[in-house]
């Protein structure tokens, strides 16, 4: 996980979120785990990639409401 720069996992979230669809935070972040090879989640994959979730949100490139996420791009 540490080859991945958080820009990384911020424009991978368009490989596994459809547009228009919410999602539950952790349905994300076990998608996003799979789509980068990742089998077992551990602290060390689920941390940056909550991480990349959060910045997503500030850069306006996800939305949430409570436990959902979606694309806004």
């Amino acid at each position: 996980m540490a080859d991945y720069e958080i820009e990384d996992l911020r424009e991978a979230f368009r490989s596994v979120m459809v547009k228009g669809r919410r999602y539950e935070r952790g349905e994300v972040i076990e998608a996003l785990a799979r789509h980068l090879g990742f089998m077992h989640l551990t602290d060390s994959i689920r941390d940056p990639i909550r991480s990349a979730i959060n910045s997503a949100i500030r850069r306006e490139i996800l939305s949430y409401e409570g436990d959902q996420i979606w694309r806004s791009e």
